[in-house]
């Protein structure tokens, strides 16, 4: 966790500071995920179909768990908890439909939120996650169509 989040927990009610940091570890460990999964080129290799079957298992196990944590905990933030959901729609229309734009952006979403609740140090921000409103409205509409291609 960032240091300065750190900080600002310290300040909070213990049970509203232990939700805060379970939604950033969670972000974290999704991010983790899509980074092995689609990071640092990976994602090309989606272009073919035959590929998807190895990373799948995974991709649902993501789905499942962030899922299950939307269902059983408190989110500290709307704008988490609709990242997060946005997260586990795109994911799951991707393994669906073997969708490598919806992957894609799923990746986008956690990697914004890493950085934004983590601390993740990486200079690149996509501007797909409502924790940013000023950077991501275009981004955003392309973000909602595919959302609503997907029946989500």
């Amino acid at each position: 966790m960032a240091e300065s989040n750190h900080d600002e927990l310290e300040h909070l009610p213990q049970n509203e500071a232990e939700d805060i940091e379970k939604s950033n570890e969670v972000v974290k460990k999704a991010h983790q995920t899509m980074n092995e999964l689609t990071g640092h080129g990976a994602i090309a290799k989606y272009r073919d179909e035959n590929n998807w079957s190895g990373s799948t298992d995974e991709m649902r196990n993501e789905v499942e768990r962030v899922s299950g944590f939307l269902e059983k905990n408190q989110v500290d933030s709307e704008s988490i908890e609709k990242d997060l959901t946005n997260f586990v729609d795109l994911l799951d229309h991707a393994i669906e439909d073997k969708n490598k734009t919806a992957l894609r952006y799923a990746h986008r979403v956690i990697h914004d939120l890493d950085i934004a609740y983590n601390g993740y140090q990486n200079s690149n921000i996509f501007g797909v996650s409502h924790y940013n409103e000023e950077e991501r409205e275009v981004r955003m509409e392309r973000l909602e169509e595919l959302l609503a291609e997907s029946g989500e």
